[in-house]
């Protein structure tokens, strides 16, 4: 039996612009979806199914754990929680109602936007793409987002300001 070949990895990461509209759009979604914006701010809650896409645990940043602390001082007992404080177990309507809030939020403000190709899964893709685009080692930038070494260097690697400039420097140094 032969598999059919691996298919190409999504790519689809949001902008810093993007990002901000969505995050913003997940604030002003009604009362119960609210909760989206934990999500945007922070991966995976806990009780989260088992995959094969690992989720080590991680040193948390300095504003997360801010967030965190807040929220925790607050009352909150979920990450991801319901405004009644109950565990969320789905956001995919939160999302499809923040992908649309977002567009029309921007083109108020005169931008435009188009966040309807992208799933929660992008958060992901965004985090680890700006964490290389800012200089992050691939070897603990995998082990923080529970990347395997062979996905860094073949989806991300291309963002980090130093990809193949060791390369570039070698062909463009003269001959003694």
């Amino acid at each position: 039996m032969t598999l059919p070949e691996k298919p190409r990895a999504r790519e689809r990461w949001l902008t810093q612009e993007e990002a901000y509209w969505l995050l913003r759009a997940a604030r002003n979604l009604r009362r119960d979806g609210r909760h989206l914006a934990w999500f945007i701010l922070y991966r995976a809650g806990s009780g989260k199914r088992e995959t094969n896409k690992r989720q080590p645990s991680v040193r948390l940043p300095r504003q997360l754990r801010a967030l965190l602390a807040a929220g925790a001082r607050s009352g909150r007992r979920f990450v991801v929680q319901t405004s009644e404080g109950n565990r969320v177990a789905d956001i995919k309507k939160a999302w499809a109602g923040a992908v649309v809030k977002a567009a029309e939020m921007a083109a108020k403000a005169g931008r435009e936007i188009d966040l309807s190709d992208t799933t929660p899964h992008a958060l992901r893709h965004t985090a680890i793409t700006w964490a290389m685009q800012r200089g992050a080692d691939m070897w603990e930038a995998g082990g923080f987002f529970g990347v395997s070494r062979e996905t860094m260097e073949e989806v991300y690697a291309h963002h980090h300001p130093d990809h193949q400039a060791s390369a570039v420097e070698a062909m463009e140094r003269r001959r003694k």
